[in-house]
C-alpha cells in the first residue's frame, strides 16, 4: 500500500470496525500484518489482549492505486570557503557574532567580558538589538572573507565559531 493511505481493520471476532491512516511499512512483531494504534486498538476491543485476528481492507477511490510520485533528484554541491567570493559591504558592515541573549543585562555581562578579550584588536565589540535577542558582535571587518578568517581564529580562543553578521 503506498504510505500514506487509508484501510478499514476489523476485529474478525467482534466485527467491529475502523478506518486508520497507514504511515509506515513495519516491521512488525511475529507474524502481525499491521500495528495499531491505542485508539484503533481500544475501538476494535482488542487492547486488553494485546493482539487479535484482524481483516484489514485498502480504501481507495474508485479502486484505483495511485503510483507513488518519484521526486527528481537534486544536486547539491557543498560550498568551501575557498569558492566564495568576497563580496564588500558598504559603510564596512561585516561582523562577527559572538553571542544572542534573551536579556539585555545577560548580554551587557558579556559584552564587558569580550571587550577585555579583544582589547587591543582594533576591533569593536558591540550590541546589536534584532528579533527579541541582543546580540553581541565584533567588528567591523573589510570583507566578508577577512570576517571568516577571524572567525577560524578566533574558533580555537572562544570555545566556539562565530557567525557571520551584516548589518
Amino acid at each position: 500500500m503506498p504510505i500514506p493511505s487509508y484501510a478499514r481493520v476489523t476485529n474478525v471476532s467482534t466485527k467491529k470496525s475502523v478506518v486508520v491512516r497507514i504511515n509506515d511499512r513495519g516491521p512488525f512483531l511475529h507474524d502481525r500484518i499491521i500495528d495499531l494504534s491505542y485508539t484503533a486498538a481500544h475501538k476494535l476491543g482488542i487492547v486488553s489482549n494485546g493482539s487479535s485476528e484482524v481483516e484489514v481492507e485498502s480504501l481507495v477511490p474508485d479502486g484505483i492505486i495511485p503510483a507513488p510520485k518519484i521526486a527528481e533528484p537534486i544536486k547539491v554541491e557543498p560550498l568551501a570557503p575557498a569558492n566564495m567570493a568576497s563580496t564588500p559591504v558598504a559603510g564596512g558592515n561585516v561582523y562577527l557574532q559572538i553571542g544572542a541573549f534573551k536579556s539585555h543585562q545577560g548580554a551587557e555581562g558579556f559584552l564587558a567580558r569580550m571587550r577585555v578579550e579583544f582589547e587591543g584588536s582594533g576591533k569593536q565589540v558591540i550590541l546589536y538589538p534584532k528579533d527579541d535577542l541582543v546580540r553581541v558582535h565584533v567588528g567591523p571587518y573589510a570583507d566578508q572573507d577577512a570576517a571568516r578568517a577571524a572567525a577560524e581564529k578566533l574558533q580555537a580562543r572562544l570555545g566556539f565559531k562565530p557567525i557571520l553578521s551584516l548589518h
